[in-house]
């Protein structure tokens, strides 16, 4: 049997709904990212030399407290 809903068949609306639940986790892990972002700018404001902040991320990244990917 065929079964539909508002026009979409079963097989559709299951990939609809993964879209949406796909969507939703990368609506989260962006809010998190903007968030981690906003939390490094407060804590080390435009004091900070371009060439300090270079240098710094780097040591971040090299000691495993931050993760690039």
């Amino acid at each position: 049997m065929f079964v539909k809903f508002g026009g979409m068949n079963a097989s559709r609306m299951a990939r609809l709904r993964e879209f949406e639940e796909e969507s939703c986790r990368l609506k989260k892990m962006y809010a998190e990212e903007r968030l981690k972002a906003e939390t490094f700018r407060r804590r080390w404001p435009k004091m900070v030399k371009t060439s300090r902040r270079r240098e710094m991320a780097l040591q971040a990244v090299c000691s495993g407290r931050v993760n690039i990917k």
